[in-house]
């Protein structure tokens, strides 16, 4: 501690271990203090009164963190010692009340107060000489008879509290009894600790609640200085928007001429993790990062009932439909879609799983650990009775917590995910090795090989190289073994991390943020979840030029291919599971109407010849996968035709409207364009028209999400 802040408090004393925490104390209130003060002063545009009155207010709860109290029932070992704050949550709560509404000067002088009162009681301990109070406010000044009987009040309830404590922690030792009021408890000695119960732990949550945004919260009333009924300070920090959270913002294509651009290609994806962290966001009451927000994962997050395949030989069904673009005159939408077979229950293979639970200390938390072992609990209803499960667990080290079992020792399995507990570092590659070793050892071709990883994504220990861990992983997958991911958590979710390994791991990656979005993952889901029909799948849309001037992919950022890459079998893609759907959408400008980019004054436009199929024809769909197993690629294709157009968007079906009605949405939380809360209004029209029966309730939610997100746009 500089100099100059100890002369406040008079010359340095012999270092003790009784100055050692005085300073400590001093030190620790200084720090938590000026950073209060900062934020104060910031909030109330810097006035010379606020910035005056909290640094005095301040330099008073440092010298009170000094003072020597007998009445100190918690480990003297402590920097700083859990009764200051109780001592001094009036302090404390007006500084980040202050900080949450801006009203620095006012809070501030009234937690001033309360130390002078303080002082007032106990005259006998030193007092400290500080700068006079700047002059109050005269609407300050009008309360101050009116709040002098709150104040005795307040202050005969916290001498009635300290009594109660001093009378608790004497009987909580052994062979303590309770002590008659009037008597002092004895002081703690050096290394002392008292036992402080534990709280329960928080539900698991099912259903995520909307806290009060932090910047909309109101300053509690203050009474004299009296914060008595104010919620606890944490309690407050917690409902503050997360950071810290990790996404990959990928390159946005833009707007594509087709005379010199004419082909789209992309690899499928069919994971959802983006919407449940979108919605995540939005019951928390804060919109989400743009780059959180990939629009085609909140888009396939629904059903849309399009028609799959009847016969197994044939893994996939096609759509396609154009309608007319809401917000852009003359422009269509494209959709495209295709739907995987859809394996009766009857014929779900068996499957090898091995969970990957990260154990560390990060995921202490009942939306983190927790979640997860009665997510993966929920997923066992989903197994074939002669299928396995393994646990892997993971923090500073891996370990087996289970080996090979089968799924129809539900409650073997259900005991180890109940017995497990966070706490540690994260050595994440280690486990990832470790699970994979075990995997290999129950490995069945004709079953369903997976690992499967719960995590929040941080990786703090045995990754120096991200790379090698990818590698690792694409080797893997060679064999037959897939990944899939769980993630959970805020704060420190590592969305970037994840998805690079579910990709390279040929899997799913999944958001759980509720018990519901769990059963939708792992159970109502579970066939596209854990079973692959077709690994590598690739679109390529070649548009004609005579037809169609320009065009923009909508979303699909990180899934973006080379045009060469399409019929290279060695380039990884997208893996569809049994029923999964998947939908791009393409804004199209059709020759003739206004073009974002101009014409080609030497271009070679007028010299190109409509496709051979006909005047009709639009674009080319072209779709390659492999089969389970197979190295060598299929390859399906279909036309788009002006049949396919179905006119204005209300005159198109439900599938169409909805979907548009996600794509809006998804596009406008990305982008924050000027007029977010007109097309949020759209897109919340839309999805009211096509809701359908909504067996499940989705799309319903879907709606409540939209007006949500319109609440938050500024």
């Amino acid at each position: 501690m500089s100099s100059d802040r100890l002369d406040q408090f008079g010359p340095e004393a012999p270092p003790t271990p009784a100055s050692a925490r005085k300073e400590a104390h001093i030190a620790a209130a200084l720090a938590a203090f000026d950073a209060a003060r900062v934020e104060a002063e910031k909030n109330s545009g810097g006035s010379q009164e606020s910035g005056e009155v909290v640094r005095l207010t301040s330099q008073k709860a440092a010298a009170a963190a000094a003072r020597p109290r007998e009445s100190e029932t918690m480990t003297t070992s402590a920097v700083l010692r859990p009764s200051f704050f109780v001592r001094h949550r009036a302090a404390l709560a007006a500084s980040v009340a202050a900080i949450m509404v801006g009203s620095a000067s006012l809070i501030a002088v009234e937690t001033a107060r309360d130390f002078d009162r303080r002082d007032a009681v106990s005259p006998a301990e030193p007092v400290v000489t500080a700068p006079a109070q700047p002059a109050r406010t005269e609407a300050v000044a009008a309360t101050d008879e009116k709040a002098k009987g709150e104040r005795e009040a307040a202050s005969k309830v916290d001498d009635a509290n300290r009594v109660s404590a001093q009378q608790a922690a004497e009987a909580a030792r052994p062979g303590g009894s309770a002590a008659p009021a009037s008597t002092v408890a004895r002081p703690v000695t050096m290394g002392e600790t008292v036992a402080v119960p534990r709280p329960a732990a928080p539900p698991v949550p099912t259903a995520m609640v909307a806290p009060t945004p932090m910047a909309a919260a109101k300053a509690p009333a203050v009474a004299g200085g009296n914060f008595a009924a104010m919620p606890p300070i944490a309690d407050q920090l917690a409902r503050a928007p997360e950071s810290g959270d990790k996404f990959e913002a990928g390159k946005t294509e833009g707007v594509k001429v087709v005379a010199s651009d004419p082909l789209s290609t992309f690899s499928a994806d069919v994971d959802t993790a983006a919407y449940a962290f979108v919605r995540s966001s939005l019951r928390m009451g804060v919109l989400p990062p743009p780059e959180a927000v990939r629009i085609e994962e909140i888009v396939n997050y629904f059903d849309y009932g399009v028609k799959g395949p009847s016969d197994r030989a044939v893994p996939f069904a096609s759509d396609v439909s154009l309608a007319d673009h809401p917000f852009a005159a003359g422009h269509k939408l494209m959709r495209v879609s295709i739907k995987g077979y859809e394996l009766p229950a009857g014929e779900r293979p068996s499957a090898r799983l091995t969970f990957l639970i990260d154990t560390s200390g990060s995921m202490n938390g009942p939306d983190r650990l927790p979640l997860v072992i009665a997510s993966l609990k929920l997923l066992l209803d989903s197994l074939t009775p002669d299928s396995t499960v393994a646990i892997v667990t993971y923090a500073g080290s891996s370990a087996v917590a289970l080996e090979p079992t089968k799924a129809s020792d539900k409650a073997r399995i259900a005991a180890v995910l109940d017995g497990l507990m966070a706490g540690g570092s994260t050595a994440g590659a280690n486990g990832i090795a470790t699970a994979y070793a075990l995997a290999e050892k129950v490995y069945d071709k004709a079953a369903t090989n997976r690992v499967i990883l719960a995590t929040d994504g941080d990786f703090n220990v045995g990754v120096a190289d991200k790379d090698q861990l990818t590698r690792m992983i694409e080797e893997k997958r060679k064999s037959g073994i897939f990944l899939s991911i769980l993630g959970v958590g805020r704060g420190n979710y590592n969305d970037a991390l994840m998805q690079r390994l579910a990709q390279n791991g040929n899997g799913q990656a999944a958001y759980i943020d509720t018990l519901a979005e769990a059963r939708k993952v792992l159970v109502k889901d579970a066939g596209g979840t854990l079973h692959t029909i077709a690994s590598d799948v690739k679109f390529q849309v070649e548009f004609n030029p005579a037809r169609i001037a320009e065009y923009r992919l909508v979303g699909y950022e990180t899934r973006v291919m080379a045009a060469a890459d399409f019929n290279d079998d060695r380039k990884d893609a997208g893996e569809i599971g049994a029923g999964h759907e998947v939908t791009a959408f393409y804004d199209l400008t059709p020759v003739g109407a206004a073009t974002a980019v101009d014409p080609l004054r030497y271009g070679q436009a007028s010299a190109t010849k409509p496709a051979a199929a006909g005047d009709g024809e639009l674009a080319f769909v072209k779709m390659r996968y492999k089969r389970p197993g197979e190295s060598t690629s299929q390859l399906t294709t279909r036309a788009v035709t002006h049949a396919d157009d179905r006119g204005p968007l209300d005159k198109a079906g439900e599938a169409d409207r909805f979907a548009a009605a996600a794509m809006i949405f998804a596009e406008t939380l990305k982008t924050r364009p000027a007029d977010a809360k007109a097309r949020l209004a759209e897109a919340r029209r839309l999805a009211a028209g096509a809701k359908g029966g909504d067996p499940d309730g989705y799309r319903a939610e879907f709606i409540q999400l939209i007006d949500i997100a319109s609440g938050l746009m500024r």
